[in-house]
């Protein structure tokens, strides 16, 4: 079986033309407003997502790590004041392996 279609690259070129005059000419590629352009494309986030933007600025600020906290633990260690309840580890660990989660909240000491 062939397939005959003899128009099907000739219109290719205008079809391009016609495209890219169809493009918004808002900004060109360095972000910076082209004059005679539309003013651009409004976008409105739900309230949660604005809460999860915000929450990543946030999160973002922060440190990667506590290190009044890392600094205390290093100093105990250090003078062999560092105690392990194993109670409270024991604890965490049967309610991890029972509900599936960390259930702690905060890591503690």
């Amino acid at each position: 079986m062939e397939i005959r279609d003899k128009h099907s690259l000739t219109n290719f070129p205008a079809y391009v033309k016609q495209i890219r005059n169809e493009q918004p000419k808002s900004a060109d590629r360095s972000g910076a407003k082209v004059a005679g352009g539309p003013e651009g494309d409004n976008v409105h986030l739900s309230p949660a997502a604005r809460q999860i933007q915000q929450a990543k600025k946030t999160m973002a600020a922060l440190p990667d790590m506590d290190e009044a906290r890392v600094a205390r633990l290093r100093d105990q260690i250090q003078d062999g004041t560092y105690r392990i309840d194993a109670t409270r580890v024991a604890v965490k660990m049967i309610e991890d392996a029972f509900l599936g989660e960390d259930t702690r909240g905060d890591a503690g000491d």
